[in-house]
C-alpha cells in the first residue's frame, strides 16, 4: 500500500493534469467536441500503453539500444519544443489540410504529442522504470500499475471535462491559452533538454558494473572504457571465512551486476589502503549502501570509529547507523 501511494502522488506530480489542460485544448482547438473527447481517451490510452511496454521492458530495450535516459529525455524535449513552436506561430498551411483530414488524421494528435511525449514523456518513463526495479513480486508490479492508472485516470478526467474551459474562455480566449501553452510547452521543453545536456556533463559519474567480488566490493567501467574496483562507503559485510559471505555477495549482485550506478564521491578520503575507490553507489536514485543494511546482508561500519584505518566521519553515517540499529542480521547455515 505505501508504495501504490508513493507512485500515485510521484506519477501525479509528473503528469501535472491541471497543466495539461491548456496544452490540450490549443492542441485539439479546431476539433468537435465528439473528437476532442475521443482525443482524451486516445491520449491517456497512449501514454498507459507505452508506460506500461516500459515498465515491462525498458530499461532491457534501452540497454540492447544503447540508448541513455538523457538522450531520450533530450529527444522528448525537441519533439516538444517543435510543437510549442507551431501552438506559438503556427505552420503555414495546417488549417487548410486541417479541413480535408479524416477524423481519423484529426484526432491522431492525441497520440503524437498528447499521449507522448507529453503524458508518457520520460519522466514519467523514468520513474515508471525505477519503481518497477523497487517492486519485489507480481504483488507490488501490480501496486504499481494500478497507481499509474489511477494517475492517468485523473488525467483522463481533466482532459475528458477540459470543454467546459472552453465554453468560459471562448474561441477568442482558447486562441490565447494556445499562446500561453506554447510559452509553456517550449519552457518545459527547454527544461528538457537542458537535464539531459546536464546528464551527459557528469556522464563521468555513471558506470556499469562488470564484476561483483564480494558484498562489499565490485567493479565497474566508464562509457570511455575507464576500469576500477569500487568499495560503498560506510557499509561492511561477512568476510570469506564468515557466514552469509556468498548471499552477501549474491544480494549485490542482485541490485547492481550489469546496471549503471552513480558514484557518489564523499569527503572521507578518495581511496583506502587497498587502493579501491570510496564512493556512495546509487543505482535510479536509490543508496546501494543503506539498501543491503536495509535488507540485513551488511551492517555499517563505523568509518570514523575504525581501529584499523582511519576515516573522517562521512555524510551519511548518522543514517546509516540509525537503520543499522533496526535490522536483525540475516542469519545463515
Amino acid at each position: 500500500m505505501r508504495l501504490f501511494g508513493e507512485v500515485l502522488v510521484t506519477m501525479l506530480v509528473i503528469l501535472d493534469p491541471p497543466g495539461n489542460v491548456p496544452i490540450f485544448l490549443a492542441v485539439t482547438q479546431r476539433l468537435s467536441d465528439k473528437e476532442r473527447h475521443k482525443a482524451a481517451f486516445m491520449a491517456v490510452g497512449t501514454a498507459f500503453f507505452v508506460i506500461s511496454m516500459f515498465a515491462i521492458g525498458g530499461r532491457t530495450v534501452l540497454d540492447y539500444l544503447h540508448v541513455s535516459v538523457p538522450a531520450l529525455q533530450g529527444a522528448g524535449g525537441l519533439l516538444l519544443l517543435l510543437v510549442a513552436l507551431q501552438l506559438l506561430y503556427g505552420n503555414g498551411n495546417t488549417e487548410d489540410s486541417y479541413e480535408v483530414a479524416s477524423p481519423e488524421q484529426r484526432t491522431s494528435v492525441a497520440m503524437v504529442p498528447l499521449g507522448t511525449p507529453l503524458l508518457a514523456g520520460p519522466g514519467a518513463i523514468v520513474a515508471t522504470i525505477v519503481f518497477f526495479g523497487k517492486a519485489d513480486g507480481a504483488t507490488e508490479w501490480f501496486s504499481v500499475l494500478l497507481a499509474i492508472a489511477c494517475a492517468l485516470s485523473v488525467s483522463l478526467i481533466t482532459l475528458r471535462f477540459s470543454g467546459v474551459v472552453k465554453k468560459v474562455f471562448r474561441p477568442a480566449g482558447v486562441v490565447l491559452l494556445a499562446r500561453v501553452a506554447g510559452m509553456l510547452l517550449a519552457a518545459i521543453a527547454v527544461q528538457m533538454i537542458a537535464d539531459s545536456v546536464t546528464s551527459f556533463a557528469h556522464a563521468d559519474s555513471t558506470w556499469k558494473v562488470t564484476r561483483i567480488i564480494d558484498g562489499d566490493t565490485f567493479e565497474v567501467v566508464s562509457s570511455s572504457g575507464h576500469e576500477d574496483t569500487v568499495r560503498p562507503v560506510g557499509m561492511d559485510t561477512p568476510e570469506r571465512t564468515e557466514k552469509c559471505y556468498t548471499e552477501a555477495g549474491d544480494a549485490l549482485s542482485h541490485l547492481i551486476l550489469g546496471k549503471q550506478v552513480t558514484l557518489i564521491s564523499t569527503s572521507t578520503k578518495n581511496r583506502e589502503r587497498n587502493g579501491r575507490l570510496l564512493r556512495y553507489v546509487e543505482i535510479d536514485g536509490q543508496d546501494v549502501g543503506l539498501q543491503m543494511i536495509k535488507d540485513g546482508w551488511a551492517v555499517a561500519a563505523y568509518d570514523s570509529q575504525s581501529t584499523e584505518e582511519s576515516f573522517p566521519k562521512h555524510e551519511r553515517e548518522d543514517l546509516y547507523r540509525s537503520e543499522d540499529e533496526k535490522q536483525p542480521a540475516k542469519i545463515c547455515s
